[in-house]
């Protein structure tokens, strides 16, 4: 791993089905619980996730996501 890939915690909504849409990636636990409480999406799940960040024209974006492990 470099230091742009990273286990981190990941809030997504309709992770796998080609439409998927992230509202939190990163380190803090309780963060992304707040994040996923607040959302009114029935399809929506907490996982950590090793992300794979890549630059482009100045932003980190999201390159890849393998989850690790489902946590609500």
């Amino acid at each position: 791993m470099n230091d742009l890939d990273k286990v981190q915690f990941v809030v997504v909504i309709n992770r796998g089905s080609g439409h998927d849409r992230f509202f939190y990636v990163g380190d803090n636990e309780i963060a992304g619980l707040k994040v996923l409480k607040d959302l009114k999406h029935i399809n929506k799940e907490m996982v950590r996730a090793t992300v794979k960040m890549c630059k482009m024209h100045g932003y980190d974006l999201i390159q890849s996501i393998s989850v690790v492990e489902k946590i609500a």
